[in-house]
């Protein structure tokens, strides 16, 4: 099996990185050929802040990235380059925004 773990386990060993980028839609094509697991988040509001409600809103603009082993596969027994997963069985980190 490509992935033998568990699918949303957090990425463990550094020694076999996958670079992938992983926009917010249903699938994603992962390539063999990348190193490193990127996510770009991009929130898009009005500016406003509501200082009676204690209320801000704004643009936020996310990049992480991270490495990722269990991303990656032998080309020899499989024989694809690429390969189409649902980004639902891709583990990706929680992302929190806090009061700074």
């Amino acid at each position: 099996m490509l992935i033998a773990k568990e699918a949303l386990s957090q990425p463990q060993s550094p020694s076999c990185i996958s670079n992938i980028s992983v926009p917010l839609i249903v699938y994603e094509t992962l390539s063999v050929v990348s190193h490193f697991l990127f996510l770009l988040i991009y929130f898009r509001d009005n500016d406003i802040t509501d200082t009676k409600n204690l209320r801000f809103e704004s643009r936020l603009q996310v990049i992480l990235s991270w490495e990722d082993p269990d991303l990656s596969w032998d080309t020899s027994v499989y024989h694809h380059d690429v390969v189409v997963l649902p980004v639902s069985k891709i583990w990706t980190p929680e992302l929190h925004v806090t009061n700074g």
